[in-house]
């Protein structure tokens, strides 16, 4: 488990001065570890090994928090996140350190197999990434992502890409564009006995109002994709809520609202935070493997509805019982006062 190793690491590095204390004051520190062809005391090179590992799984451990989050978006920012792994990886590769670069060069392997090119001009990284980062409104496709893309595959590899991303999101918005954008309806003829003549000036006529409507169409559809790229990007805030962006402009821009609602609510990662890092196997029982799909969303709502109530305050609920308590008491007084008049 690397996040366990990780959090390990990170906390022992804080004892080492302890450690080396421990080792003058008690005599049997060093023959219980060096015995039975134990590990030894830890010396300082394998303290120096331990922060340097430590270092080198913290920026995987932060990432996992991020693509793990399940309250807020995350595929918007998975490219970005991604582009960072790159970078990463090939500092450590370039290290002059024998054993950063031997980590960097075995996890750039790990990144090539999930991420990288798997054969001649194929990339084995989803298009969809891109199609969330160019519904992000601070980023869109330009630049910036542009010269990024040629950072992790190379100028070559990196154009081609680029090319096929532009033209496949620019298909997948003509899809949206094809489903969403309604058609007017034509009118029927009054009369459809008329002459020869008066059919053919009818058919001119629906053909030239179809024409007229799919070119209306088109000409909507591109138009809002061309002035969603050349309006200027927004500002690069830490608060920026691309949810609510979408939701504000939803009726100026309503094909591409639609795609990000689709987009946005795809989660980056369906595995948890904490067994990402986990290597142990995950076994389904016959009886949760049989779950119907209405089942398991049934489970999961009612756990989220079960967590979301509000906790029940102890002290609230003291003094009300406390109030309730006085006033029967004072009822019962009451009571008992009447009854001996009477």
């Amino acid at each position: 488990m690397w996040n366990s190793t990780y959090h390990m690491l990170n906390i022992a590095q804080q004892y080492e001065k302890a450690f080396e204390r421990y080792s003058d004051e008690d005599p049997y520190y060093k023959l219980d570890l060096e015995g039975h062809d134990g590990p030894g005391v830890p010396e300082k090179s394998d303290w120096d090994k331990a922060r340097k590992m430590a270092e080198f799984l913290e920026h995987f451990y932060e990432l996992t928090l991020r693509v793990s989050a399940t309250s807020r978006p995350t595929s918007h920012t998975f490219f970005h996140e991604i582009a960072g792994v790159v970078v990463l990886l090939r500092q450590w590769c370039n290290s002059e350190d024998l054993l950063c670069a031997e980590m960097g060069k075995r996890m750039l392997l790990k990144y090539q197999k999930y991420w990288g090119e798997i054969g001649p001009g194929v990339q084995n990284l989803n298009l969809i990434v891109f199609f969330c980062v160019a519904l992000d409104p601070r980023y869109k496709l330009n630049s910036y992502i542009k010269m990024a893309t040629m950072v992790m595959f190379g100028d070559e590899i990196g154009e081609q890409l680029w090319t096929t991303v532009v033209n496949s999101f620019h298909s997948l918005f003509h899809e949206y564009k094809e489903i969403y954008t309604p058609n007017e309806p034509v009118a029927a003829p009054n009369d459809i006995q008329g002459s020869l003549s008066t059919s053919k000036r009818l058919m001119r006529s629906i053909v030239a109002q179809q024409m007229s409507n799919n070119g209306a169409s088109r000409s909507i559809a591109k138009s809002e994709l061309d002035k969603y790229f050349s309006e200027d990007n927004e500002e690069d805030t830490k608060g920026f809520d691309i949810l609510k962006y979408w939701k504000d402009n939803s009726t100026r821009l309503p094909l591409l609202s639609r795609m990000a609602r689709d987009l946005l609510a795809i989660p980056i990662s369906s595995v948890a935070s904490e067994s990402a890092f986990s290597a142990g196997g995950r076994t389904l029982d016959d009886f949760r493997s049989s779950l119907t799909p209405t089942m398991v969303e049934r489970l999961i709502c009612a756990n989220d509805w079960l967590r979301g109530c509000n906790s029940i305050s102890v002290e609230e609920n003291a003094k009300d019982l406390s109030k309730l308590e006085e006033e029967l008491v004072g009822q019962d007084i009451t009571e008992d006062t009447n009854a001996t008049k009477a």
